[in-house]
């Protein structure tokens, strides 16, 4: 099976459609005419989140054990306090994951169902669609 599927029709590249020059362009052995999409999303490591609630928990904990009146003026006493329990630990957990997805699709020029729905994506996002500029006068 090829690495190269399209992500709308199902087709596979053949095996003879795979460039095989490295162009320095990071597109690696993509054949001519598909195109690679690539998605990258930042979102909040659950570990990282996990560990932030895991210091609430404890210096609410801690709060709740004193006096009632003297709690306010020491939550930052406190919380520098398990900070520093929690540091080294912290310091091995990113805050944030990357996702990644990728797919490709073959040439719009293939097929007429296929070219439809990539140039309707590219103006969908504001892109341009090749072929469609407008002439200067």
């Amino acid at each position: 099976m090829s690495e190269y599927v399209c992500a709308l029709s199902g087709a596979e590249c053949d095996e003879d459609d795979l460039v095989m020059d490295d162009n320095g362009d990071g597109l690696g052995d993509l054949p001519l005419g598909w195109t690679r999409l690539t998605l990258a999303r930042r979102v909040l490591n659950p570990r990282y989140e996990q560990i932030q609630l895991a210091k609430r928990a404890l210096v609410d904990a801690a709060l709740s054990q004193m006096p009632e009146e003297v709690r306010e003026q020491t939550r930052p006493l406190v919380a520098i306090q398990i900070d520093a329990q929690f540091a080294a630990l912290e310091q091995s957990v990113d805050e944030y994951d990357t996702v990644v997805e990728t797919v490709f699709i073959s040439p719009p020029e293939d097929s007429k169902i296929i070219a439809k729905e990539f140039f309707g994506l590219r103006e969908s996002l504001g892109l341009p669609i090749p072929g469609d500029e407008e002439e200067d006068d």
